[in-house]
């Protein structure tokens, strides 16, 4: 089962930016997963990631 999949509703053509929020760092698991699946998408050009918190080891 995936988590996450890709709805292909940009419009036109070209290499697009994402940038991915995520509340809480924790693995790193849910973040790996979101960027290899927009890696599979051919519209996105670079992939940047911003967490908020991160939790103590």
């Amino acid at each position: 089962m995936r988590c996450f999949y890709i709805n292909d509703a940009i419009p036109n053509d070209g290499k697009w930016d994402v940038l991915i929020i995520d509340d809480l760092y924790s693995s790193g698991s849910s973040l790996s997963a979101a960027t290899q699946t927009m890696k599979t998408y051919s519209k996105i050009k670079n992939i940047y990631v911003a967490a908020f918190s991160r939790t103590k080891k």
